[in-house]
Parts: C-alpha cells; structure tokens; sequence
C-alpha cells in the first residue's frame, strides 16, 4: 500500500451511482437515519404486535453513522413508548477488534488479506456472545455476558476485561460493527420468536474516510498525526468496502446517510457547533484537528468545500 496517494479515488463505492439508483427505485434505499429510524420503529411495532422480539444489524464501514443510527432507535423506541431502555441491549462489534493499539499485529494488519481478517474483529466470541444474548432472551432471564478481552476505547485501545448487562425482558437486540449481516447475522439459525432485521450504512468513501478519521482524531490518538490515521484507515477500507458489497442483497435497507452534496458539511458543522458548546466533549477541537492536516492535503480530501467558520473557529 506504501506510496499511493491519500486521496480517496482508487477506493471503490460500496454502492455505486447508478446502483443505488435502481436501488431507490426498488424501494430498498432510505436517504438519511431519521427516515431509518421510522421504518425499523414501524418494523419494531409490528413485531411487538406478534409478540415476537427483534434483531437488527446495523453495518456499514467505519465512519458511516452505524452508531449514530442505533443511538437514534433507540431514543425514538423510548421516546415513543415502545419499549424502556432496559427492554434494549446493543452489541458492539468494536469490543471484539483483533489487535490493540501500538502493537506489532496492529501495525501490519493490512499487509495481507489474510492478516486482515484473521486480525480485524475476532467475529467467532462475537457470535458466541450474540448466541448467549439471544438465549438470555428466549428464556426471559438477565445476566451478564463475560468479554475477557474486549477492545475498550476509553482504555487507550487496549484490551481489557468487560462485561455485557442483559435485563430481564430485554425485546430489542442490536448488533452495530463492520460485517455484522454478513458475519453475525444468520436469519437461518435464530429462533422463530426473533425477527432479524438489517441495514447497511452508505456514504462515499471519501466522506466515510474522512468522517472516520476526523471522530478518531477528535478523541484523541496520542502518537499518531491526521494524515497516518487517514492512510492506516484508507487501507482497511480497500479490504472491507468489497467485503461489504457481498451483503448489500442481504440487507433489508440500504440507508444513505448523506444523501444531499451538502449534507456532509452540515454534519461537520453541527459536530463543530455541539463541541464548542459542550454537547459533545472531545480532547481535541475540531479546529485544533484540522489546523494539523498540511493544507494542499485538507482540501484534496475533504468532501465537499470547508467550511470558513469551522476552520477559523469563529460563528457567522
């Protein structure tokens, strides 16, 4: 991967233009999370109607909005009465990443395909603890699912012993992480009381590389500078977005999370605005992140054109 280009070019679409065309044509594209949020909330109805439970799978690469969306269900679950926020567990797939930071297995996982995904996220103790997750549910017990090697951001990276609370009565489970549908998700082999549901997150690849990077940087990666990050990223996502594009028939929808050209800016000046007024804490500011990206390089990578008031830190 050594001497390409950082830009984002030779990285191919997980959906390409004219597909997702025909896919909003067919009724399987949903532009934006608000209007995915409704269609899973109709779909949860319906299956509480059943007296059913339900499994969604939320996938997508990084830096697509995976996380975002399930934050976004489950506050309009709550919101509206469906179900408490007891009656929700999530399983991240991120607990379960193969390496941890500043290790030799991290720093060759892209070398090869087969270092990548034998090293990327140990997708067997996830679905050993999904399994558990669901037989928790089908006898209507709580308990506590052991991760004795999860990947705990908060902990520098590293691994760390974690586990996972399930309450009794727990109604709605949801599965976030890279590969989800293809690797965790097997309609074939869940109970006829859970009914499994799937979306796949889709940005461009230039604005899922750079919105990746940016939340990374914002978080803080000692030792590590914006444009190492972009690279370390822009080459997992040539194993991962054709990985992906093998579930894109899988999914129930396809959820585009940036349908408008200037739906990525307002993104990044709505982070901009939520950090600057403590909605959101950060260790780093988003002016302080992209002060540090030489500037011939900002806007080659950037999607769309940046915004003034974001770079000088200043309101209109």
């Amino acid at each position: 991967m050594k001497g390409k280009s950082l830009e984002s070019g030779g990285i191919p679409e997980l959906v390409p233009q004219r597909d997702l065309n025909a896919l909003k044509s067919w009724g399987k594209l949903v532009d934006g999370r608000t209007a995915m949020t409704d269609i899973v909330c109709q779909e949860l109805r319906d299956t509480l109607a059943q007296r059913a439970s339900m499994l969604v799978a939320l996938d997508g690469a990084p830096g697509t909005g995976k996380s975002g969306l399930g934050d976004k269900i489950k506050a309009k679950v709550i919101e509206e009465g469906l179900l408490q926020e007891d009656n929700i567990f999530t399983l991240d797939a991120d607990l379960f990443l193969g390496t941890e930071r500043g290790t030799p297995e991290r720093a060759g996982l892209t070398a090869t395909s087969m270092s990548f995904w034998r090293n990327y996220i140990r997708y067997d103790e996830a679905k050993s603890a999904l399994g558990k997750a669901v037989d928790m549910v089908g006898r209507e017990e709580g308990g506590e699912i052991e991760i004795p090697r999860a990947y705990v951001r908060n902990n520098g990276g590293k691994f760390t012993p974690h586990n996972l609370v399930l309450r009794p009565n727990t109604r709605l489970l949801i599965i976030d992480g890279v590969g989800s549908i293809g690797n965790l998700l097997k309609p074939d082999l869940l109970p006829p009381w859970l009914r499994p549901y799937s979306v796949m997150m889709h940005t461009s690849s230039k604005e899922g590389l750079f919105h990746a990077t940016l939340r990374d940087m914002l978080n803080g990666r000692d030792g590590t500078n914006f444009q190492q990050l972009y690279q370390r990223r822009r080459e997992e996502y040539e194993y991962i977005v054709p990985a992906l594009s093998r579930s894109i028939s899988q999914a129930n929808k396809i959820c585009r999370r940036f349908p408008r050209s200037k739906d990525f800016v307002d993104s990044v000046r709505k982070k901009d605005s939520e950090i600057k007024t403590g909605q959101v804490t950060t260790r780093l500011t988003m002016q302080q992140v992209l002060a540090s990206i030489e500037p011939d390089l900002l806007r080659s990578i950037f999607p769309g054109e940046i915004p003034k008031e974001v770079l000088s830190g200043k309101n209109r």
